[in-house]
């Protein structure tokens, strides 16, 4: 499953590639998201039509806990729609999560994967808004499903890649309907290649994380 991600477009540039509407946070281009940091998360508005543009944190905390310790940065689809953690995001909150590419591993040895055409990627997210005490967080958690046959064989999980024509779908159609789209990705949507074990530090985080690695 993706335990980090890129996403090194603009602001302007989500706005654009995703069809928001409304104005967006500022973000700065990242060559390694990673769990428990903010990200941009593409979600019905609060009011109106249109996508809304957020900056929420990698890690969904059910709204109906009393401890944040209910962390969790991924949700296996398979078991989403039934899960006391998801079930209400699922039914609700869906969202789209924006990433020039993802990092996966076999054994210990990172790779890079990203769409042969070069188009940004969207995975399938949820999200929920956690509160007690006047303290509120925003968080989403990235939907995973099995590894396209022959990518990476040994790879557990990848996330749900949403194409353009399901974006739509998946943040407003009922939950029977998104179940439809959880799938994994087809084999010749993704390229996957070597890159240096630098990506496991958190602190690192430039464009040369993505470097093809001769192995």
């Amino acid at each position: 499953m993706p335990a980090r991600y890129a996403l090194s477009m603009t602001t302007d540039a989500l706005r654009s590639a995703y069809g928001v509407s409304g104005p967006g946070p500022i973000w700065l281009p990242s060559w390694n998201v990673a769990p428990g940091q903010p990200a941009p998360v593409i979600r019905r508005p609060d009011r109106g039509t249109g996508r809304a543009l957020d900056l929420m944190f990698w890690g969904l905390v059910p709204s109906w806990t009393t401890t944040m310790d209910r962390r969790s940065s991924h949700a296996r689809c398979e078991t989403l729609a039934e899960s006391g953690m998801f079930r209400a995001a699922f039914r609700s909150r869906r969202c789209l999560i924006p990433a020039s590419a993802f990092y996966g591993r076999i054994a210990d040895r990172p790779y890079a994967c990203a769409r042969r055409d070069g188009q940004p990627l969207a995975f399938a997210g949820l999200w929920d808004l956690w509160g007690l005490d006047g303290d509120t967080l925003r968080g989403f958690a990235v939907v995973t499903t099995d590894a396209p046959d022959g990518l990476l064989p040994g790879t557990a999980r990848f996330p749900v890649l949403l194409p353009a024509e399901a974006w739509e779908a998946w943040l407003n159609a009922p939950p029977r309907e998104a179940r439809t789209l959880m799938h994994p990705a087809l084999p010749d949507v993704l390229r996957c290649w070597p890159i240096s074990g630098r990506v496991r530090d958190p602190a690192q985080n430039d464009a040369h994380l993505l470097d093809p690695l001769a192995i």
